[in-house]
C-alpha cells in the first residue's frame, strides 16, 4: 500500500535502513522475511510507522533486553521496509493548441 506521505516516517525509515543496510541485505535473502514484508504492506503505512516508532521508543528507553535486540531489529526492518511512500501520478492531459483553437473560433 503506497500511502505514506509523512516526511518523519520516511526520514526515520531511510535513516534506519541505511544504517543497517548490510544486515538488511542479509535478511532480504530470507524468504520468510520477504513474505512478512509483503504481508505488512497490506497495512496502512501510518499503522506500520506507529508500531515501529513505539518499538524505537522502547529501545531508546532501555526497555528491551539485550537478548531480544536482534529480534527487535528484524521487526523494525520488516516494518520500515513495508512502508512505501505515496507516489504522485502524473497524467498527461492533451491541451488543444492555442493557435488552432483561436483560428477555429474566427
Amino acid at each position: 500500500m503506497k500511502d505514506n506521505v509523512d516526511g518523519n516516517a520516511s526520514n526515520l525509515r531511510d535513516t534506519f535502513l541505511l544504517a543497517e543496510r548490510d544486515y538488511v541485505r542479509e535478511l532480504l535473502k530470507n524468504d520468510g522475511i520477504r513474505r512478512l514484508i509483503h504481508e505488512c504492506r497490506q497495512q496502512p503505512s501510518e499503522l506500520l510507522f506507529k508500531t515501529a516508532q513505539s518499538i524505537v521508543d522502547s529501545v531508546e528507553a532501555g526497555q528491551v533486553p539485550d537478548e531480544l535486540m536482534e529480534r527487535v531489529e528484524q521487526q523494525l526492518i520488516v516494518l520500515f521496509a513495508a512502508i512505501q511512500d505515496k507516489v504522485l501520478e502524473k497524467n498527461l492531459v492533451l491541451v488543444p493548441d492555442m493557435e488552432e483553437s483561436h483560428s477555429k473560433s474566427r
